[in-house]
């Protein structure tokens, strides 16, 4: 049975990556208000990935389902 929490996670941490390669995605306006936001989305993007990541080495389905926190990769989110 899979875990819940992690697939909620997961889904969460997938939407705030995709937010962050928005964000980087060329310039939309002013350059100040550019870099807070491409700030913004990549701190969103790294708590989420932290909360996956403590997750993982927390939760007892996790690990019987095979999971290691170091498969969190930033750079291949999407299936």
């Amino acid at each position: 049975m899979p875990c819940e929490e992690h697939e909620r996670l997961n889904r969460d941490w997938e939407v705030k990556f995709r937010a962050e390669i928005s964000a980087h995605d060329g310039y939309k306006g002013a350059v100040k208000a550019m870099l807070a936001e491409r700030s913004r989305t990549n701190s969103e993007r790294n708590a989420a990935e932290n909360r996956l990541v403590n997750h993982i080495r927390e939760c007892a389905i996790c690990q019987a389902e095979g999971r290691h926190p170091w498969e969190v990769d930033a750079h291949q989110p999407f299936h």
